[in-house]
């Protein structure tokens, strides 16, 4: 591996599709060579471990005190019983994601966001929307008609898919307004976010940034 493993690490793995679908934190269990890592099966409720089925592709997430990683992996064997595991074989190379600078992307995701200000005064009573033009685990860049000022708050839904919606706050850093097309264009950094929806950004980042080096995009 292009940053070491270590037996007993935690990892957190995300797994792309299937009735199981989400994020899951887990424990690598073994390394064989540089390609191949067996970690601890994810457990849903009751601490009943998903059945993962072999040849599903997972994205493996591990981090030190500067930064993150990530690779995508395919499930080659999967053990049950006892201590149950998954032997993953990795399937791209790692790629390092600052966490002070997060590698952000060109997506197009809905948004719906109401605006704060920091007088306490609500600006917009009604319900907004927009579009992302970009993002990145700290941030995105939004599209909107809404009128919008530097530093309001935006407590927000943000669509990955039509069913995965993550809740946040969001505060306006930098503005553009688009007088030809009456569009505002404001940079928005993450004011409240929880770590585990702030992961499953980091993780669709990480799979579209793949799937557009595999089409030469990137």
């Amino acid at each position: 591996m292009k940053e070491k493993l270590k037996v007993h690490q935690t990892v957190q793995l995300n797994i792309l599709d299937g009735q199981y679908k989400g994020n899951y934190y887990s424990t690598i269990e073994g390394l064989v060579g540089d390609e191949v890592v067996v970690v601890a099966s994810p457990q849903v409720a009751d601490k009943v471990a998903a059945p993962i089925n072999v040849g599903e592709s997972i994205n493996m997430f591990y981090w030190d005190s500067m930064a993150q990683y990530a690779f995508q992996a395919r499930v080659i064997s999967r053990k049950d019983g006892g201590a149950p595991t998954l032997t993953l074989e990795k399937s791209s190379e790692v790629q390092r994601m600052q966490r002070r600078s997060y590698f952000r992307i060109q997506a197009r995701l809905r948004v719906i966001f109401n605006i704060e200000r920091d007088d306490n005064e609500t600006a917009e009573l009604r319900q907004n929307e927009g579009q992302t033009l970009n993002i990145s685990g700290g941030g995105m860049l939004l599209s909107t008609k809404s009128k919008l000022e530097i530093g309001d708050n935006l407590p927000l839904m943000l669509y990955l898919s039509e069913q995965d919606g993550i809740v946040a706050t969001g505060r306006v850093e930098r503005l553009e307004y688009l007088s030809s097309k009456g569009l505002y264009r404001a940079g928005i950094v993450y004011a409240a976010i929880h770590e585990h929806d702030r992961d499953k950004i980091i993780a669709f980042v990480f799979k579209r940034e793949i799937d557009l080096r595999k089409k030469g995009l990137l």
